[in-house]
């Protein structure tokens, strides 16, 4: 079933985020459909998606919804904090996926506290993404979530805080050229989580960017950055990451569109394109299925 949604924007059109997990009787097949008839009954058509997978025991789901958007001609995008079975490589494989690796930091405690106890650690999954380079597949980095203090620095008082600059090396050495950087939202939970591993001076750069108290117990929240903070963490983190060589958005926005194997037929025009307007899925109907 559908766990998490999100309706985002691509260079080619409307982008879909979601996550799902089996469950006793659901076939992802319907719930994809119910999702899409829902979503473009009165809105644009979703021309990508990307299914991200943040536990291992939810991959045969994943392996299902690729085949299934594949089919119905959606480009799709494999995004996850886990090293990916083969059966479900097989799949990525024949439906000319992407695959988007998210890496929050070189350190294996600091990715679990960011991205869940599930996570595994960059270097599995950058030695992954090594095989699939060589296998042809498309290997994206997703850098995050980042935070002030533990990504980079963004503020005078920050000199002596967390970097990723050792995670970027790892990056290039693997061989991924094409990252992306989202910025990191503070939750109760993952404050919890990463305040235990960082040094006083870290730990004063993240409360001081999100403008909490020294004591302030994680009580509250979700907070966000400031929108000029926000702004140059995220250009403090892509100046370093081409200073190693890698391509920011390379196509523009956060998809790698140009890894795209049928991006020179964009949208609602790829190949086996099944729109789910009410409209147009009665007219693939005929009159006689009608009447019957």
């Amino acid at each position: 079933m559908v766990r998490s949604y999100q309706s985002l924007r691509s260079c080619h059109g409307r982008h879909v985020l979601l996550g799902g997990e089996p469950g006793p009787g659901v076939d992802p097949a319907i719930a994809l459909a119910g999702l899409f008839t829902s979503e473009e009954a009165t809105g644009a058509p979703v021309v990508s998606v990307s299914v991200r997978l943040a536990r291992r025991a939810d991959a045969d789901w994943a392996d299902a919804a690729v085949r299934w958007l594949h089919g119905h001609g959606r480009r799709v995008i494999m995004r996850t904090s886990v090293v990916l079975p083969r059966s479900l490589l097989q799949a990525l494989r024949e439906c000319d996926a992407t695959v988007q690796y998210e890496l929050a930091h070189h350190r294996r405690p600091f990715q679990r506290a960011l991205l869940g106890a599930a996570a595994d650690a960059a270097a599995a999954l950058l030695l992954q993404a090594q095989h699939l380079n060589q296998l042809g597949v498309g290997v994206v980095g997703h850098l995050g979530p980042v935070f002030p203090g533990i990504s980079a620095a963004v503020g005078a008082g920050d000199h002596a805080c967390e970097s990723i600059e050792a995670l970027l090396r790892h990056v290039a050495a693997a061989d991924v050229r094409d990252v992306h950087v989202s910025p990191g939202v503070l939750t109760a939970a993952r404050l919890a989580a990463i305040e235990p591993l960082l040094d006083l001076a870290s730990k004063a750069s993240l409360r001081r960017a999100f403008g909490l108290g020294r004591d302030q117990g994680p009580s509250s929240g979700p907070w966000r950055l400031r929108r000029f903070t926000r702004r140059a963490l995220l250009e403090s983190v892509a100046s370093l990451a081409r200073d190693n060589s890698l391509t920011v958005d390379a196509c523009g926005c956060g998809f790698a569109c140009h890894l795209d194997p049928n991006a020179i037929k964009p949208g609602v025009s790829r190949p086996g394109f099944v729109s789910f307007k009410p409209r147009e899925l009665f007219a693939l109907v005929s009159p006689v299925d009608q009447v019957g």
